[in-house]
């Protein structure tokens, strides 16, 4: 093996690392309005990336209750959308302070559950959404939105869109929602937002103040 080679791994090491020490340095999120933070993950999400969010969810909101829905779902089977939803408005329903944080299919979700006659008892603070699949382009999906009742239409509640910078995915130009703040571009593809302790957790957790 080279030295340039040698050169290039331990860069990558080193850079890995970096990213890792600055996704774990404590933020201040005492002055947030929200008691609960609720997790939506894409279709067929392992449940190993599920609990990944959860442990870094835990370690910086040690005083917030930490929630992750760990269906694994798709957006062609009806019965999993309809239940999916049913899941996340049963929790939202009792009306808790809640910050809702989505990943792909999830944002479609929690779009439309507040879209919802339940959304009324809800009290949603603020919606993250990583790499959310908005664009009216995604043709294939239009059936999946019609059956659990999303429509591409602003929403009374904070809502910031992240994307990735490498995820062909869903491409930045489709994570675009009515309202929504455009938030922070990140260096990641789209599996990439599923390892917040490698890629982009500190600006995620910026926009969740």
């Amino acid at each position: 093996m080279t030295n340039w080679i040698i050169g290039i791994i331990i860069v990558v090491i080193l850079i890995v690392v970096l990213n890792v020490v600055k996704n774990y340095i404590p933020q201040d999120f005492s002055d947030t309005t929200y008691d609960r933070i609720v997790f939506v993950p894409g279709i067929k999400t392992p449940v190993w990336a599920v609990d990944g969010w959860k442990s870094y969810l835990n370690y910086h909101f040690k005083n917030k209750e930490i929630v992750l829905i760990r269906d694994n779902y798709h957006y062609e089977n009806k019965d999993d959308m309809i239940r999916l939803k049913k899941k996340l408005t049963d929790i939202l329903v009792d009306g808790k302070k809640t910050l809702v944080i989505t990943h792909s299919y999830g944002g479609i979700v929690v779009v439309a559950s507040m879209q919802s006659e339940q959304a009324k008892a809800f009290n949603v603070k603020k919606i993250v959404t990583l790499a959310g699949p908005f664009d009216p382009d995604f043709s294939d999906l239009y059936t999946s939105q019609e059956q659990i009742g999303y429509e591409r239409s602003a929403l009374n509640v904070p809502m910031v869109s992240i994307c990735g910078i490498f995820d062909t995915t869903v491409p930045c130009r489709s994570t675009v929602f009515p309202e929504a703040k455009q938030g922070p571009r990140i260096l990641v593809e789209h599996i990439g937002f599923l390892l917040p302790q490698f890629f982009g957790g500190s600006k995620i957790l910026k926009e969740m103040k």
